[in-house]
């Protein structure tokens, strides 16, 4: 069964927040049976996505429209999300990506005690998702079941919350919140506020825009969800004017060469494009680019930050290095490598061997220094050049030896980050 345009709108919306190697877009449980519209397997998160467009027509009485649209959209997400989970949280569970049930999701579900499960139903008044009937209305959140049109009370499934959002809200949601940690970060946030509020009445923009604004109440990394008798009518229009939406994502620019690096990774991956060596499986390479892709987008900003310092260095004909450690993990750090282009006559294949010994040289001192649980090391080249070859290792410290400890030494003895400074930087959300 081929996509409708507000089911194909909703992918690429989610590729560019979950990025392709998580998301499945029309899974299958079996040849021919679908599962949802959308999910997502993100280590030990689930999200299931379930997508209806419906026209909403009030030609006549808008209570009789209301209803007829509400079984229709609201009902029905809901409908094919209960399927799903059950389907999905059971010990036998697998994902197709074909419709003939020949191709599997490349890597394992989560065991079955540790999945954790979000469920999205996305209700649009139109198939055509950018348009809106003229006598649409944003869906409104409300505690208790009212019977007024366009208000929608909690639904749950067993004990989960259902995150009812028109296309409108969801749209908003996965352009603002484009990382998987935010999203689901938001979606847990919500559910919790949801369980804990006893009287409430909202739009999604209003409480998206307090949890934006409340960011550093949570993790520091991701938004807030606040309890939800705090939402006020008008909070989004506010916080449009106020400035902060723009300034943020100009500072947010720079994040996104994250999200370049997880697509090339995976598409190296796909299409085999691998030199001088045998490619990874695909264990260990889903789980060393969810090592980036677990950043949120204000951890992206952060983590950058240090090679966007070294690629403003004056003299780009000598190779750069720059460390951080990564804002959620402190055991885990980064590395990056900018180098120029390679020295005459040297042919692409030694050129790119040399590139990946400076690279292992360089995390070997780095993990002599900092001692990190794991290091991700980046080579990239200054854009000075013709070159355009990247190279990523992810170094695991618990495989740590004498030898290496040796040869870190000797390395640092020979001038390698022999010249290293510290440089405290700024961040606000």
């Amino acid at each position: 069964m081929g996509a409708n345009a507000s089911e194909s709108f909703l992918h690429s919306l989610a590729q560019r927040t979950f990025l392709k190697l998580w998301s499945v877009p029309n899974p299958f449980r079996t040849a021919g049976k679908e599962i949802s519209d959308l999910v997502i397997v993100f280590g030990d998160d689930i999200v299931i996505f379930s997508d209806k467009a419906c026209e909403f027509r009030s030609r006549s009485d808008l209570q009789t429209a209301w209803g007829r649209w509400r079984r229709e959209a609201i009902d029905g997400s809901v409908a094919q999300l209960s399927g799903a989970f059950r389907r999905l949280s059971g010990s036998d569970a697998t994902i197709f990506l074909d419709a003939k049930g020949e191709s599997r999701l490349p890597y394992p579900l989560p065991p079955r005690e540790r999945r954790r499960f979000h469920l999205v139903a996305i209700a649009r008044p139109s198939e055509d998702p950018a348009t809106l009937p003229h006598e649409w209305h944003h869906l409104t959140c409300v505690s208790e079941v009212s019977g007024i049109p366009f208000e929608v009370e909690p639904i749950r499934i067993g004990e989960l919350p259902v995150h009812v959002f028109d296309g409108q809200a969801i749209d908003l949601l996965l352009t603002m919140l484009d990382t998987a940690p935010d999203f689901i970060a938001y979606l847990e946030g919500r559910a919790e506020a949801l369980a804990t509020s006893a009287s409430y009445r909202f739009v999604e923009e209003d409480l998206l825009a307090i949890s934006i604004q409340n960011w550093a109440a949570g993790s520091g990394l991701s938004p807030a969800v606040p309890a939800l008798t705090s939402v006020v009518k008008g909070r989004w229009a506010e916080y449009q004017k106020s400035g902060r939406a723009g300034r943020s994502t100009a500072l947010n620019t720079n994040s996104r060469t994250v999200d370049r690096i997880i697509e090339h990774f995976h598409e190296v991956f796909e299409q085999q494009l691998y030199v001088n060596e045998s490619a990874p499986g695909i264990l260990e390479h889903e789980h060393a680019l969810r090592l980036l892709a677990a950043e949120s987008r204000f951890s992206r900003r952060m983590v950058v930050t240090p090679l966007y310092d070294i690629l403003q260095e004056h003299n780009q004909s000598v190779p750069w290095t720059s460390t951080v450690p990564s804002p959620r993990e402190p055991s885990l750090r980064y590395l990056w490598l900018i180098y120029p282009d390679p020295p005459l006559g040297m042919d692409p294949d030694s050129f790119v061997r040399l590139v990946d010994a400076q690279l292992r040289h360089q995390t070997l001192v780095i993990c002599g220094e900092f001692r990190p649980s794991v290091v991700v090391a980046v080579a990239l080249p200054n854009g000075k050049g013709n070159e355009n070859v990247v190279i990523m290792r992810v170094f695991d410290g618990s495989n740590w030896t004498d030898d290496d400890r040796r040869e870190a030494q000797r390395l640092k003895e020979m001038g390698l980050f022999g010249s290293m400074t510290a440089t405290d930087y700024l961040h606000r959300p």
